[in-house]
C-alpha cells in the first residue's frame, strides 16, 4: 500500500486517498500526503469560506452556518442577530440594518435621529410625548387645546401673556381685567366690585 494508490490506509495514517492523480490537495479534497485538504468543518477558514467554527458550524448561536456562510447578511435574522436585510441591504443609517446585524438609528430607539420630531422609545402618543411614527404627540405650544391646558395658542403663548384670550406658556388661560381677581403685577387696583372701572381702576370721585 501507499499514498496514491486510491485506498485509504488508515494503519499509516492515510486520511484520504484519490489517487496519484486526484491528490491534489484542492479544497475539500486530498493532499499529496493523503491527509484532508482544507474543507468546510476543519475549524479553519479555507478557499471562498467566509468563517469555519469546526463542529459549532450550523448551531443556532453560531455565526456560521454549515456551508461556512456567515448567517449574517443571507438575509434572515437568526438567533443573536436583530436584523438582516441581505449582505447588499446591511448598509447601516437610519432605519437601515447594520453589516453586524445589529439595527441602525431608527424610530422607538429611543434616540432622537435623522427627520424624526422626536423619540423616547415608548412613542405611546400620551399628552407631552411621542408618536409611533416620532412625531411630537399632542403638547403645550402646538396650537391646539388638548390634554389638561386650558387654552392654547401656540407660539403666541407667553409668560407675561395679560388680557382676554390670552394663553400663558403653561397653556393656562392669562389674567384679565374681568377675572375677578386683582393683578396687581399688570396694573389692575380692583376687580369687580362698587366703584372699580371696566378697565379694573377705581373710580375717581
Amino acid at each position: 500500500p501507499y499514498c496514491g494508490d486510491g485506498s485509504v490506509d488508515t494503519t499509516y495514517g492515510e486520511q484520504c486517498d484519490l489517487g496519484t492523480a486526484g491528490n491534489t490537495g484542492a479544497y475539500g479534497g486530498c493532499t499529496a500526503q493523503c491527509k484532508l485538504a482544507g474543507s468546510c468543518g476543519d475549524g479553519i477558514k479555507n478557499g471562498s469560506e467566509q468563517c469555519d467554527d469546526g463542529i459549532n458550524n450550523g448551531a443556532p448561536a453560531d455565526r456560521c452556518d454549515a456551508s461556512c456562510n456567515l448567517k449574517c447578511g443571507n438575509g434572515v435574522v437568526d438567533p443573536g442577530e436583530q436584523c438582516d436585510d441581505g449582505s447588499t441591504n446591511n448598509t447601516g443609517g437610519y432605519g437601515k440594518c447594520n453589516m453586524n446585524c445589529t439595527f441602525g438609528p431608527r424610530c422607538g430607539d429611543g434616540v432622537k435621529s435623522g427627520s424624526e420630531q422626536c423619540d423616547d422609545g415608548t412613542n405611546n402618543g400620551s399628552y407631552g410625548t411621542c408618536d409611533m411614527d416620532c412625531t411630537l404627540a399632542p403638547y403645550c405650544g402646538d396650537g391646539v387645546k388638548s390634554g389638561p391646558e386650558q387654552c392654547d395658542n401656540g407660539s403666541a403663548n407667553s409668560v407675561t401673556a395679560y388680557g382676554p384670550g390670552q394663553c400663558t406658556a403653561a397653556c393656562a388661560i392669562a389674567p384679565y381685567c374681568g377675572d375677578g381677581i386683582v393683578e396687581t403685577a399688570y396694573g389692575e387696583q380692583c376687580d369687580g366690585g362698587s366703584g372699580c372701572t371696566a378697565d379694573c381702576q377705581f373710580t375717581i370721585q
